[in-house]
């Protein structure tokens, strides 16, 4: 996938909506607006009517139909949620994007790096290594703030067997990559510690 198939997906979608819609992209199409390049032909993503709830609901049918008809034009299938949280039991704690841009009546912005990683390191396939590994390296981060960030993330999620596999995955991350991706400096067992002290401030938020 290239940027401008990201692109011609939104236009199309611009084409057939009445309606403004905010879309909040994640994933492999994120992977390829950080720079990346990436052999997917599906483009994850949260999207929203600009609209008040009971309006949105009930349009939502409509969006369904836009969605259809666009990924039959372009070939490029839709992943898409009013709630990308929904889709890991690792927990997002915050939203935070930038404006990637404007096409006609649709914001589409890209999810913040650290936090499009999450759901990288949840599942942790080898697809989802390189695309870290990769884009951490193209995209200026600060271990050390990732290391709360995914901390904070782990302290929040509801008790479940993914909690042990996702500290798991950052543990073998930081050892694996974190001298390649930030430098002989960064100390993975320094920011292992970052990660389990910012998971217990974040459990125990959630307890309080």
């Amino acid at each position: 996938m290239k940027i401008s198939d990201i692109d011609r997906f939104f236009q199309e979608l611009d084409n057939r909506s009445t309606l403004p819609l905010k879309v909040l992209i994640t994933g492999g199409a994120a992977a390829v607006l950080f720079g990346g390049a990436r052999s997917t032909q599906d483009i994850d993503f949260e999207v929203a009517f600009k609209l008040t709830p009971a309006q949105s609901r009930s349009n939502w049918p409509k969006l369904q139909q836009w969605l259809e008809d666009v990924s039959r034009s372009t070939g490029i299938s839709p992943e898409y949620s009013d709630d990308i949280e929904r889709w890991s039991s690792i927990a997002l704690p915050q939203k935070k994007s930038k404006l990637y841009k404007k096409i006609g009546k649709i914001e589409v912005r890209v999810l913040d790096p650290g936090l499009w990683a999450i759901g990288k390191l949840a599942r942790f396939l080898n697809e989802d290594v390189r695309d870290m590994v990769h884009v951490f390296s193209l995209v200026k981060t600060f271990p050390i703030d990732l290391a709360r960030l995914w901390g904070t993330a782990l302290g929040m999620s509801p008790p479940s067997p993914i909690q042990s596999e996702f500290r798991r995955h950052v543990d073998h991350f930081f050892d694996a990559h974190a001298v390649q991706i930030w430098g002989r400096k960064e100390s993975p067992e320094k920011l292992k510690e970052i990660f389990m002290k910012a998971a217990q401030k974040g459990r125990a938020k959630k307890v309080g």
